[in-house]
């Protein structure tokens, strides 16, 4: 947002920005990998498969 602000956007665009890195920030605090007890297992070489989360799964169908 600095980035816009130095090349001369209005403070409406700004916030419109602002509205939307918001949304997006929201909806990483819904994906359940980042809250998952198994984080550190899981992924390649790590024990879990991320494939066949069931956790994981549910959530992507939801979406």
């Amino acid at each position: 947002m600095a980035l816009e602000n130095a090349t001369g956007s209005s403070k409406t665009k700004g916030s419109l920005n602002k509205a939307k890195l918001s949304m997006k920030e929201e909806i990483l605090f819904e994906i359940p990998c980042f809250y998952c007890s198994n984080l550190n297992n899981c992924g390649l070489g790590g024990g879990i498969d991320p494939s066949k989360c069931k956790k994981l799964e549910s959530w992507l169908l939801s979406c």
